[in-house]
């Protein structure tokens, strides 16, 4: 055997990737599309004599053994040899009608191993995740799963994909798993994949999502330790206590929404006059994407309330405000406006925010855009020079 054939022999094409293994988050509008790009997968797999576990809806066993058969997949005799292991949703996912994501780990990790002692070279399995829709007791846990189940499965030789509909599941849920996982099959093109993430960074995903959900109070080490699928000592390794580490949320990019939009909207070379009312435009898509979480400087500020606690918290925090501001000051000067009319719409932009959280609507986002762009026509008398 040459050494090409060697290599091929050892990884699996997906996504029109060869990947030796691993975590794939599947994001698929709607079941057409995930069977046209995972038959293919599967078929391949059973022909070079590899395993396949299929996680499914109960109700949708007919579909999906017929789904597979029309790729020329001999179902019945795959099954027969053990090659093939339909299960159900009930027997990995919500055993006795409970979602617990250390025992479902440990289900999935052991349907791939007895693969192994079966004398499979690799399993190729699929859980479809419509179950995580519904409000079954613990479903709000799948985070957690993802993340443990990514720490179990390490520098596997199998690949486990773990198949979301983005027409079905929330907005949040899909981001949420599209950054645990180390390979996202997106539009038929598998991404991702040059490492897994560091514990460090493990542990800052997990703490802003559960921050950003949650709330800082209501987040506990232990929760994040969990989620996140370290140890204690690797936590504290990391980060020394729980203040360093909701201080490196603050402070982290991926955390300071505000610059990302403007900078988005920069991007597009509006006028200086059309800057803040695109801004508004984009706040409102941003905040229905993100499940109307609001924003997580002001929620900081918010919880952290009159009290005392955690000073260095509270000014990061308000350090971000600030920054806010002086943006939004530069761009209302650019526009022709006072640097006071930027206050004054940072405090029309801030109180939308909260408003749109509290509804769950974005209405008042349009509301407050109207007002910004009336604020924008006005020039301040007390900003002009004499």
């Amino acid at each position: 055997m040459d050494a090409a054939r060697e290599v091929t022999d050892r990884t699996f094409r997906i996504g029109g990737l060869d990947i030796a293994g691993g975590h794939v988050c599947g994001a698929f509008a709607g079941d057409d599309d995930l069977y046209a790009q995972l038959t293919g997968f599967v078929a391949e797999g059973i022909e070079r004599g590899e395993r396949a576990v299929h996680i499914i809806d109960p109700s949708t066993r007919r579909e999906h053994v017929d789904r597979l058969a029309a790729a020329g997949i001999d179902v019945d005799g795959a099954i027969a040899r053990g090659q093939l292991d339909i299960r159900e949703w009930a027997d990995v996912y919500l055993i006795d009608g409970r979602f617990e994501p250390t025992r479902t780990v440990a289900v999935v990790r052991n349907a791939i191993d007895s693969g192994r002692q079966m004398g499979y070279p690799a399993t190729r399995a699929i859980g479809f995740m419509a179950w995580a829709i519904d409000h079954a007791p613990g479903v709000e846990a799948v985070s957690a799963y993802e993340a443990r189940l990514d720490a179990e499965l390490g520098r596997t030789r199998d690949v486990v994909v773990c198949a979301y509909d983005v027409r079905r599941h929330r907005p949040s849920v899909i981001v949420d798993v599209l950054a645990i996982h180390p390979y996202t099959l997106v539009e038929g093109q598998l991404r991702g994949g040059a490492s897994r993430q560091m514990p460090r960074d493990r542990i800052l995903a997990t703490a802003a999502r559960l921050f950003h959900r949650r709330g800082i109070a209501a987040t506990g080490v232990d929760r994040v330790i969990a989620e996140a699928g370290v140890a204690k000592a690797t936590f504290y390794r990391q980060y020394g206590s729980k203040e360093d580490l909701v201080l490196a949320w603050i402070d982290d990019p991926s955390t300071n929404w505000f610059d990302r939009l403007l900078e988005a909207v920069h991007a597009t070379g509006p006028s200086p006059n059309m800057v803040v009312p695109r801004l508004f435009d984009s706040v409102a898509e941003w905040i229905e994407l993100d499940d109307f979480r609001g924003c997580p400087y002001l929620n900081t500020l918010a919880e952290l309330g009159g009290t005392d606690g955690s000073p260095r918290v509270r000014a990061a925090a308000t350090a971000h405000i600030d920054s806010i501001g002086d943006r939004l000051r530069d761009a209302s000067v650019a526009a022709g406006a006072g640097p006071s009319v930027g206050d004054q719409i940072q405090a029309v932009l801030a109180g939308s925010i909260q408003l749109a959280a509290a509804r769950r609507s974005i209405d008042p986002i349009r509301q407050a855009r109207e007002a910004a762009v009336i604020l924008l026509a006005e020039r301040d008398s007390s900003d002009e020079v004499a």
